[in-house]
């Protein structure tokens, strides 16, 4: 669909285009914030341009629309959740750190950015009844298994043995126990992260076995 922003971009060349792209990006930090708070139903681009102190047109000049900029929100922040994670599994140097650096690093995200991570959740639902969301939504879930899965080889190497488990099963695993302790931490228990902690480390004991 040629949209405002779309027929902007297309025009610009250059510094200019790096400068338009660099506009973006700091808008949807700014939005990003606004967005998680009232979530994707409520969150609207005139309040969103207000959250960022901007006039809706500017905000307009940038995105196609609000769907364009909520995507862009939340591909921002997981591609930024992803760098951090990733990094995390390559700098392990044994098993038991490893473990523990997984286990804290799942633990603080969920306790200092919850609201962004019940975006993530509230958008991955809404893909399932929205075509729009659904290549990009799948993309970044798809990454977020792939960086489970090589975490849990990582361990395994680094505890010389072998994984038991499938990756559909190790990312499930994963995946509801933040997805759990998300919703228990939303709902007032102030232990889930704590608790999230836990039950990483311990699943990934149970994802892998002896060499035999």
């Amino acid at each position: 669909m040629d949209t405002t922003s779309s027929r902007v971009a297309g025009r610009l060349s250059g510094p200019r285009a790096q400068k338009f792209a660099a506009r973006r990006q700091a808008l949807a930090a700014q939005a990003t914030s606004g967005l998680a708070e009232l979530g994707f139903a409520r969150a609207s681009m005139r309040e969103l341009a207000q959250h960022c102190e901007i006039s809706l047109g500017v905000l307009h000049y940038y995105f196609d629309d609000k769907d364009d900029l909520v995507m862009y929100c939340v591909r921002q922040y997981k591609d930024h959740f992803i760098d951090r994670y990733d990094s995390i599994v390559i700098d392990g140097s044994s098993g038991p750190e490893l473990k523990a650096r997984i286990s804290g690093a799942l633990s603080n995200s969920l306790r200092e950015s919850a609201v962004m991570h019940r975006l993530w959740y509230d958008l991955r639902t809404q893909a399932l009844f929205d075509d729009r969301f659904a290549v990009s939504i799948n993309q970044i879930d798809d990454s977020l298994a792939a960086l489970t899965w090589k975490a849990v080889i990582a361990y395994a190497e680094l505890t010389e043995s072998a994984v038991t488990v499938s990756p559909a099963i190790v990312y499930a695993t994963a995946d509801g126990l933040f997805h759990r302790a998300l919703r228990d931490l939303i709902t007032g228990n102030t232990d889930a992260p704590q608790r999230l902690a836990h039950e990483i480390a311990s699943a990934l004991d149970d994802f892998v076995g002896r060499v035999e």
